[in-house]
């Protein structure tokens, strides 16, 4: 129970009537009718000096020390408001400004202040009589904290936070009437003070369906009202944030620290230029972050708002843009001073990427995380950058570790560009060996010379391929037998179109083509060997390698078979080739095929009587039906209500 005495004390701002001082657990100003209170906090090894007659002198010094530029947004202090209530007049105390503070103090009021009030009375006597227990602050979302963790009221200095998203939207059509945004514009600061109070303000109730439990409508609702304020409240805030991010560390674990990053990740002023800087500190301590927070966030951004996750991605990357080439040099700092800021950036939009990709099907295109200014850039430094063993060993930040923001014209001249060298290389070697053996040179040993005849052309193909297989990384240069001609790239373009022509061919066997899909898929019949199709697959990376196109329709599931993984494993005995299987993949092949197994399994009857289905297929190859059993037995086992989802999980493993 905290020890009370009446002495000249201020009068209560709200309801007139004398406070009283309380020494114990803190020394604070507190009127027992309303529950208003205003913490004082005294020096350090200072003792307790007798107070003015006037009863403010401990007021008059924490507003001396409130007058101090510490960068932070401040209310009038209590002396000046308690002297306004006592000197106004009736008009003056219904002014709007006194108004506002009376708002501010109402949220220091108890949840039983009401009760209180009745059973006491308005008696002046009754409430300053005796020892009078503390009322409980009010803390945020409505629950009661108690004196000493109250973090609302800091140096006798009321900081109101955000309650609800209907208490900001009915503030801010308040102070928009009113043209004074100096309420509304405290409340954000102290919601964005720290960590915790961004964590309690904005996370949501229990039945949230989010994985980060944050109220994300209420995310988006408080930055809209950011985006209308005035541009001295907008820096405010922004000040509010840096001290966030100087309290926090990467090194901080725990989810509160998760949705504090998510939550200013969304903040809308990072777009304007001027923000770049605190823009980047957060991105870093995104990009810095633990391997197992790096997952959480991921999967949290799974969940996102497709048009809010394109705008993050957007803002990104505006700010790697801006950094490259930007628009006054005055208005960012040297290069040099800041050569983390790009690979924090690419860093962040990595996890994004990951979480697009996680998402089926994707929450925005992949091509919108390219990245066009990079065009503009000396590219090929960046790729002998990653690719040299100096910069490999000293973990030098190449765009090239992240292709997904490279645009496809990026993507196109550095593979153009490496292949060129690549075949200088070779070139080179070749020349050296001729010398080395004391041999004469010949300009035949600067190709990957082929020489077919049409009549034969698979067959001669696969054979001078495996029988060079030294020099594929060569120029390729055809020569067709009995044909007079030098190869200047277009007898090598007319191999590549008849030689895929006739393989894709259904007569040849190797594929067959789809009903209304157009694409190709393998000949489930096909009497071909391994090494026919062990042909296709260097056929596609010779085409890319002399930048060729091929007239090639495949699924787009067998080429994310090619990227699976998406780098070189070091581990051999890890999977290659391994992709998931949903049925949009079955349906982009084969839309027939997929519409009967969605008809399948939403149909409400008996699926085995009415439609006497068993665990077998029935397709046609060269010109006569062959049946094919999806399981051993399949002949005998029906397809029921219980079992219906069995065929559509076999087509897909099939399809791996």
């Amino acid at each position: 129970m905290a020890s009370c005495r009446k002495r000249g004390t201020p009068s209560c701002p709200k309801c007139h009537l004398p406070m009283l001082e309380a020494i114990l657990p803190s020394p604070s100003f507190s009127c027992s009718n309303c529950g208003l209170r205003y913490v004082v906090k005294q020096a350090p090894k200072q003792t307790r000096k007798p107070p003015a007659p006037n009863g403010n002198a401990e007021i008059d010094k924490i507003s001396k020390e409130e007058n101090k530029d510490d960068g932070l947004l401040r209310l009038p202090s209590v002396k000046s408001a308690c002297t306004n209530s006592r000197d106004s007049s009736s008009s003056d105390r219904n002014s709007s400004k006194f108004r506002r503070f009376c708002n501010l103090t109402s949220f220091l009021s108890s949840p039983g202040r009401s009760r209180r009030s009745s059973q006491s009375g308005n008696s002046s006597a009754s409430s300053c009589s005796g020892d009078t227990a503390e009322l409980p602050a009010l803390g945020r979302r409505g629950s009661a904290i108690s004196s000493s963790s109250d973090d609302s009221i800091e140096d006798g200095v009321y900081q109101p936070c955000l309650t609800s998203p209907a208490v900001l939207r009915q503030d801010f059509q308040q102070a928009k009437k009113d043209q004074n945004y100096s309420y509304l514009e405290a409340m954000l600061v102290s919601t964005f003070k720290s960590s915790r109070d961004i964590n309690v303000t904005f996370k949501a109730s229990e039945g949230n369906q989010h994985p980060s439990e944050l109220d994300w409508n209420f995310i988006y609702l408080a930055y809209e009202v950011i985006i209308h304020l005035p541009s001295s409240s907008k820096k405010a805030i922004l000040r509010s944030i840096i001290h966030c991010l100087l309290k926090t560390s990467h090194k901080q674990a725990g989810k509160d620290h998760l949705r504090m990053l998510m939550v200013l990740l969304e903040n809308p002023q990072f777009r304007d230029t001027n923000t770049c800087v605190i823009f980047a500190h957060l991105l870093r301590q995104v990009s810095l972050l633990s391997e197992p927070n790096q997952q959480c966030v991921v999967f949290w951004y799974c969940r996102c708002r497709p048009t809010r996750f394109r705008e993050l991605v957007n803002k990104i990357l505006q700010f790697i843009s801006v950094r490259l080439f930007p628009p006054n040099l005055s208005d960012l700092p040297a290069p040099v001073k800041c050569t983390w800021w790009i690979p924090s950036a690419t860093k962040v939009l990595a996890l994004l990427n990951a979480a697009n990709s996680l998402h089926q099907p994707l929450l925005i295109s992949y091509t919108e995380f390219y990245n066009t200014a990079l065009d503009h850039t000396d590219l090929m430094a960046e790729y002998y950058a990653w690719q040299s063993p100096q910069g490999h060993a000293t973990m030098r930040f190449s765009f090239c570790q992240y292709p997904f923001i490279l645009s496809m014209n990026a993507k196109k001249m550095i593979l153009q560009r490496d292949s060129e060298h690549q075949m200088l290389i070779m070139a080179k070697r070749s020349l050296i060996e001729k010398v080395h053996h004391e041999q004469m040179p010949h300009m035949d040993n600067l190709f990957l010379n082929l020489c077919v005849r049409r009549t034969h052309l698979v067959e001669d193909s696969l054979n001078e391929l495996l029988a060079k297989q030294v020099d594929l990384k060569k120029k390729v240069r055809v020569t067709f037998a009995g044909e007079p001609g030098l190869d200047m790239g277009g007898l090598t373009k007319e191999w590549f179109l008849l030689l895929v022509r006739e393989i894709f061919h259904p007569d040849y066997g190797m594929f067959i083509p789809t009903e209304k899909s157009r694409l190709h898929w393998f000949n489930a019949a096909s009497t071909e060997t391994d090494s026919e199709f062990h042909l296709i697959g260097m056929l596609m990376g010779l085409a890319v390698y002399n930048s060729t196109i091929l007239d090639i329709h495949l699924p787009s599931f067998c080429y994310r078979k090619v990227l699976s993984p998406s780098s070189l494993p070091s581990d051999r005995r890890t999977a290659v080739g391994v992709v998931p299987v949903s049925l949009h993949d079955l349906e982009e092949l084969m839309p027939t095929v997929s519409k009967s197994l969605k008809e399948l399994l939403a149909y409400q009857g008996n699926v085995e009587e009415d439609f006497c289905y068993t665990f077998q297929v029935s397709y046609e190859a060269y010109g006569q039906l062959v049946t094919k059993e999806l399981k051993p037995g399949g002949d005998d086992i029906a397809v029921t209500n219980e079992n219906r989802s069995a065929p559509l999980a076999t087509c897909t493993e099939v399809m791996k």
